[in-house]
């Protein structure tokens, strides 16, 4: 009875590492697509231009001026910024409130100091 239940042990664990290295296959060997960086886009503003860094089917955003830096997470187009007390020191200016509009090539910001602003995409990427 001890050798059929060590058996039994011996066995399991060789299923289970068996199942593990092929979930290790699949997540590291290119199986599962890497995951996309955010898209920088190119706003004008009333004190300078700003990047505003978006993904289509991404939930985060992130914009940044020569002030600072917020970061925000979107919801059918409306953004909630994550880290903005309503000190508009922190960018220079009051951030968009949602995004209108979005394409290959462009997005539409509006809210905050903005009133249907088009933004144009630029190569760089933002980290993830």
């Amino acid at each position: 009875m001890v050798a059929f239940k060590y058996a039994l042990f011996l066995a399991i664990s060789i299923v289970a590492l068996a199942v593990l290295g092929v979930i290790g296959s699949i997540v590291y060997n290119g199986v599962m697509p890497p995951p996309r960086q955010l898209l920088r886009y190119e706003c004008p503003g009333y004190t300078g231009p700003f990047s505003f860094y978006f993904l289509h089917g991404k939930d985060n955003v992130q914009i940044r001026s020569s002030s600072g830096r917020l970061d925000g997470v979107v919801h059918y187009g409306k953004i909630d910024w994550t880290n903005f007390n309503g000190n508009t020191s922190v960018l220079g200016f009051t951030p968009p409130l949602e995004i209108t509009y979005d394409d290959a090539k462009s997005i539409r910001i509006n809210g905050g100091s903005f009133r249907q602003i088009d933004c144009a995409i630029r190569e760089s990427r933002a980290a993830p």
